[in-house]
């Protein structure tokens, strides 16, 4: 059975390959002649980290690691802790922080709203309650070191944040060049992804 992946833009691994130059379609191994397996070929390791994910079977594979900046309080809407964003507005709401700290909260927010996509299903609500991960390759980008005010802030007032990561973070809804929105599966009480 053939494997194929999928790019953000719906096309398939095949026609970015094709027009790249390379063979990139997976082909389950062979049980011909002695057993051996079939071959898949790359013309580099480059061009395969370039796959976001790999569709088997109904089962979505991925190629890199997702993290996730949250805090240990738990929304009770997507059932899952709440990212460094809404646990840092959460203070501001709060009125925990200073009036100079809420000023600089909307300096940074406002800076983020420029540069940082936002899913367009948070405009609908987000009826998926879906959670937003960063890519691997977003982690050394300049846009996460801005997260140190809001890192900041969250250490000043106790809020205890850690980064959580994962190579499945669940069905992906959404994704840009920094992120992806995905909703873990949940079984008999437990999150798989």
């Amino acid at each position: 059975m053939p494997l194929r992946g999928r790019w953000p833009s719906g096309e398939s691994n095949e026609k970015r390959s094709q027009e790249a130059g390379a063979i990139v379609t997976f082909e389950e191994p062979s049980r011909g002649r002695g057993g051996r397996g079939g071959s898949v070929g790359f013309p580099s390791w480059d061009l395969f980290q370039q796959i976001p994910a790999i569709e088997w079977g109904g089962w979505k594979l991925s190629m890199m690691r997702f993290y996730r900046y949250c805090s240990d309080a738990v929304s009770p809407y997507t059932g899952e802790r709440y990212g460094i964003f809404v646990a840092v507005w959460h203070l501001v709401r709060d009125g925990r922080v200073t009036e100079d700290e809420e000023r600089e909260y909307w300096d940074h927010r406002n800076w983020y709203e420029e540069h940082l996509p936002l899913p367009p299903f948070y405009a609908e609500g987000n009826p998926r309650r879906a959670i937003t991960w960063f890519k691997e390759s977003a982690m050394e980008h300049p846009l996460l070191s801005r997260l140190s005010f809001y890192k900041g802030l969250a250490e000043k007032y106790q809020l205890r944040m850690e980064v959580e990561s994962t190579d499945q973070p669940g069905e992906i809804l959404y994704e840009d060049d920094f992120q992806v929105a995905a909703v873990r599966v949940k079984l008999a009480g437990r999150v798989e992804g």
